[in-house]
């Protein structure tokens, strides 16, 4: 983990096992820094994905 402020974690859950995946089942959070979290639902359609 990178313990810096801005930091976003996605957290695949069975990233090995299945080979369909379905983005609701990811989680994402951003690092706020002072060991607090963010935490985006992505099941509320509220999220934008921008790869870059």
């Amino acid at each position: 983990m990178i313990a810096k402020k801005g930091h976003i974690a996605l957290i695949v859950p069975n990233y090995a096992r299945n080979y369909f995946l379905s983005f609701k089942e990811i989680g994402i959070y951003e690092y706020l820094g002072n060991n607090k979290w963010q935490t985006y639902d992505v099941k509320s359609r509220r999220v934008k994905w921008t790869l870059k």
